[in-house]
């Protein structure tokens, strides 16, 4: 079977394509015109399937919004004043 992205050869069976990485699963079925109908495929765009494992899907707060601009400044402020101290020591090994 080729890949229909990259057109290499991928061995029979194959989920993803060896070269680009498509998906490569539905080729057989769409050659032989046995798709499934769009309503009897699974629905990707599910919550399920897009969460990341671990993390709980929370509705963004302005609580976590100013958590986060707050982190970025802090951070911002912290490295140009280690920059700052390292240019006044001479660098590393200068």
């Amino acid at each position: 079977m080729f890949c229909p992205k990259c057109a290499t050869p991928n061995t029979d069976g194959a989920s993803f394509c060896r070269s680009c990485g498509a998906n490569i699963s539905l080729v057989p079925q769409a050659l032989t015109g046995q798709l499934a109908r769009p309503s009897e495929q699974t629905d990707l765009t599910d919550e399920s399937v897009c969460a990341v494992p671990g993390k709980s899907r929370r509705p963004p707060t302005l609580d976590s919004a100013f958590r986060s601009v707050f982190m970025g400044i802090a951070f911002l402020l912290i490295s140009i004043a280690l920059s700052r101290s390292i240019a006044q020591a001479g660098g590393f090994g200068c």
